[in-house]
């Protein structure tokens, strides 16, 4: 059977995230629509923008009562065996949560259309976490402000003009004003692209190191961005030697970086597929086992993992009569063995459930008892309102929170952090 076939819907809606919630009919330049530029409006929508953004500007007028209660310590991360540490040796934990939307075509946050960044950012902090995954393209790094979409200009007017990296600047600087760590994840290289490879007809895998290295320098004295995720979800081979030697690649990757940026964490994905055995993308690390990476800078290595429940993907190992039993198993075998072995630390980059089934419950149940009996790190996938399966943190109005993901999440973080 081949279980790419059957994944491919499921990847297909993950990976466009394509919001729905507004038309240009009700917001200018949202993504329902052109990007270019804003319609003309009744004075009286005027009005109720001005108001709007009154709104957004008070909610962050006061950035010190929301920032992060669980901040990780000021300075530079490096590794421990198993275990993520400051420069102090202190082991430290990070809770993070995805942000997506700067991959996709809008070359921008998702959400924007409805509220103000700061905002958004400083609700993140509020909950208690403590670090952003932020997805981005390839392409976003040379997008132009024509290109920008998504944006409701007159609630976030300090992105008028400006382009996708430019955008991203201001995140970066305002998440960690809020006490937040930032882990950059060339989520893909072109926008909306979910083929896994780190190279293309028209960009070489140099062009993809290049990049590394341009936001390795660009970033080299912020230690708000705390590590690079050198690919999303990569497919390939593991040791082979060949072009499409995921270890090869992100080996050479990681040591560009650290030639121009010896501070940041390299994060490292495990295979779609190894040796025909299919695992959710991103999560099939069992190759470490024989075939470890190892970089020039050491003590900089983490390796990540992606799981999912079965409202997903009905996965073989959810039919098991043991189940939810036999999870731990499956984890371990996948990924966990490296963080039981001291191999590296395990980040657990991305995660999540809608929590609207009884199955879906157990699974994120036993997850979350992994997570905290091993200490992992670990990125809830996602804060979004939108993306196919809703999982997200907040409601589709983009302002609340989803009550029972949110209990899951606090609980989460309670049981995960130091």
């Amino acid at each position: 059977m081949n279980c790419s076939l059957r994944f491919s819907d499921w990847i297909f809606q993950r990976g466009s995230h394509r919001p729905s919630l507004m038309t240009t009919d009700t917001w200018p330049n949202s993504p329902g629509g052109s990007h270019k530029g804003a319609k003309r409006m009744p004075r009286f929508l005027n009005l109720l923008f001005a108001l709007l953004l009154a709104i957004g500007t008070a909610w962050t007028s006061a950035p010190a009562q929301a920032a992060t209660p669980n901040p990780i310590p000021p300075g530079y991360l490096k590794t421990y065996g198993n275990k993520i540490r400051d420069m102090q040796n202190h082991n430290i934990r990070i809770l993070g949560v995805n942000w997506f939307g700067m991959e996709t075509a809008t070359m921008s946050p998702h959400g924007l259309w409805a509220r103000n960044y700061q905002s958004m950012i400083s609700q993140i902090a509020s909950m208690g976490f403590n670090t952003i995954r932020l997805p981005f393209s390839a392409a976003m790094l040379s997008g132009t402000a024509a290109d920008v979409g998504g944006v409701h200009m007159w609630l976030n007017q300090e992105f008028q003009n400006k382009t996708p990296l430019q955008i991203m600047d201001a995140v970066i600087a305002y998440a960690g004003q809020e006490g937040l760590r930032v882990i950059l994840d060339m989520h893909s290289l072109e926008p909306d692209g979910n083929d896994g490879k780190w190279y293309s007809a028209t960009r070489t895998e140099a062009d993809w190191i290049n990049n590394w290295k341009f936001l390795a320098s660009r970033y080299a004295n912020n230690p708000t961005v705390i590590g690079a995720d050198l690919l999303n979800e990569p497919s390939g081979t593991w040791g082979t030697g060949d072009a499409d030697d995921w270890k090869r690649a992100a080996t050479a990757a990681g040591n560009a970086i650290h030639s121009v940026n010896n501070k940041w964490l390299i994060i490292v994905e495990g295979l779609r597929v190894w040796n025909n055995t299919w695992y959710w993308w991103g999560g099939g690390l069992q190759p470490v086992a024989t075939m470890p990476i190892t970089l020039n800078t050491p003590n900089k290595l983490v390796y990540s993992a992606h799981d999912y429940p079965p409202s997903v993907f009905e996965q073989p190992w959810f039919a098991d009569p043991n189940y939810p039993n036999n999870l731990p198993s499956v984890w371990e075998s996948h990924w966990g063995f490296i963080e039981t072995q001291n191999i590296a630390p395990i980040f657990l980059g991305e995660f999540g459930s809608g929590l609207e089934t009884n199955r879906d419950i157990q699974w994120a149940n036993k997850l979350a008892s992994y997570i905290a009996t091993k200490k992992l790190d670990w990125a809830y996938f996602a804060f979004n309102a939108n993306g196919l399966p809703y999982m997200g943190v907040l409601n589709a109005d983009w302002t609340t929170i989803h009550p029972s993901r949110q209990t899951y999440l606090l609980n989460l973080i309670a049981n995960t952090k130091l």
